[in-house]
């Protein structure tokens, strides 16, 4: 076999991994090779964002509404008041956390509970700010427009 077939085929057996999502053949090697740990989240819903203030105080957010705590030992999940994809997370303190998703969700996390501060809208996708600042931004849209909104 010649080494460009040799590199596809290792490249279509790849590919063939992780969409027939058969993580339990390929995550050890890898995992070995980076030294990652997998922590079990619980939750089958795809999840798109991460954000913590510290190693005990994470927070992921993703579909229908999920929103993860890790606490530093377990992940739990948190009272969500959506159930619209969520896309991005940030906070700039372990009570002030913002989560951001599709049709304008926009939810805020005081330190003990989330409040959705949504806007009718396009799809969110991400948001940053400055700690200490009053300053959070997020940026979403659609093909025809695009958005940039302070929070």
């Amino acid at each position: 076999m010649t080494l460009m077939k040799k590199v596809t085929a290792v490249a279509a057996t790849c590919l063939t991994l992780s969409l027939c999502k058969c993580s339990s053949l390929w995550e050890p090697w890898l995992n070995e090779r980076l030294q990652l740990s997998v922590e079990t989240s619980g939750t089958t819903n795809a999840l798109l964002g991460v954000w913590g203030s510290d190693a005990n105080n994470l927070w992921v957010v993703g579909e229908k509404g999920t929103i993860l705590h890790w606490d530093g030992s377990v992940w739990m999940a948190s009272a969500s008041p959506t159930k619209a994809k969520l896309n991005g997370i940030w906070g700039s303190a372990a009570a002030d956390i913002w989560a951001v998703g599709d049709a304008g969700t926009i939810l805020h996390y005081d330190g003990v509970s989330w409040n959705d501060r949504s806007v009718m809208g396009d799809d969110l996708h991400g948001a940053w700010g400055l700690a200490g600042t009053g300053n959070v931004w997020t940026v979403g849209g659609t093909f025809s427009s695009q958005s940039v909104l302070r929070l």
